[in-house]
């Protein structure tokens, strides 16, 4: 039969060992959620910054259209596009190359 004694347990009674590693577990404890914090800053900071990107990325990716430096050539890009809607998706080598050869079924040349 176990007898229970009915003084008290004190601090004094732990063995020391206990409290060291009472300590480093705490000490542990304090230095993770430190470290989550700063992790968690560091990547609010990283989104931040993908978001500014694909911001402007998005900015920066309206449909291709071949410049051209002659008012009237503009007007011919412009009616070469409106012929066909589907042209304003190409690529702007393929628009390139079938503004080419659109010029040339009609007939027009590239002097002023």
């Amino acid at each position: 039969m176990f007898l229970v004694s009915q003084t008290p347990l004190l601090v004094s009674d732990l063995p020391t060992a206990l409290w060291v590693m009472l300590g480093l577990v705490l000490m542990f404890q304090v230095f993770g959620g430190i470290s989550r914090l700063l992790l968690g800053q560091r990547l609010r900071r990283i989104e931040a910054r993908l978001a500014e990107r694909e911001a402007k990325n998005e900015v920066k990716s309206e449909p291709v259209r071949a410049e051209t430096s002659a008012s009237e050539g503009g007007k011919h890009f412009d009616q070469f596009l409106a012929e066909d809607p589907a042209r304003g998706e190409m690529t702007k080598k393929e628009q390139s190359a079938a503004f080419r050869k659109w010029r040339q079924e009609k007939g027009l040349t590239w002097d002023k």
